[in-house]
């Protein structure tokens, strides 16, 4: 599942890989993850299920339409050292699929939202859930895959 919070932590991934197009040259044909870890957080008055029911329609309306990503695992803290720990894992084909589907998931996003009042709306509902996140990117060694 997914908000717009990751729409922002994609774009600054996009970013970051639209400087890297050696690397890209260079990458075999495993799969890229992009590893997200948020801090959630518990608003006065928020609830769990809102929560949860604001990341499962941007999931159903944006990530589930978006060819690009093949797959996306949402992770909550369940035993460790900080249990405010959400971890979004998404897989794509290539590098420029990560910069492509960025894009994809901004136009899905507009045309369920499709006016700025109620985009703002959901992201300030959903963006009250979070507070920071950090972003890794990871490399697929098939050969090793159970």
């Amino acid at each position: 599942m997914k908000h717009i919070t990751v729409l922002l932590m994609l774009g600054l991934v996009a970013a970051l890989f639209s400087s890297g197009s050696a690397f890209a040259q260079a990458q075999s044909e495993d799969h890229l993850f992009v590893s997200s870890t948020f801090k959630t957080t518990m608003p006065e008055g928020g609830r769990l299920a809102e929560r949860d029911s604001l990341m499962e329609i941007y999931n159903k309306q944006v990530i589930e339409k978006n060819p690009l990503i093949l797959s996306q695992r949402v992770m909550q803290h369940f035993y460790g050292h900080d249990n405010r720990d959400m971890v979004f894992v998404t897989e794509y084909k290539s590098w420029a699929d990560i910069d492509a589907a960025d894009t994809k998931n901004t136009e899905l996003f507009e045309k369920y939202w499709a006016d700025q009042p109620s985009r703002r709306q959901y992201n300030r509902m959903l963006n009250k859930y979070f507070a920071g996140h950090g972003d890794e990117i990871y490399s697929e060694k098939t050969k090793l895959r159970k």
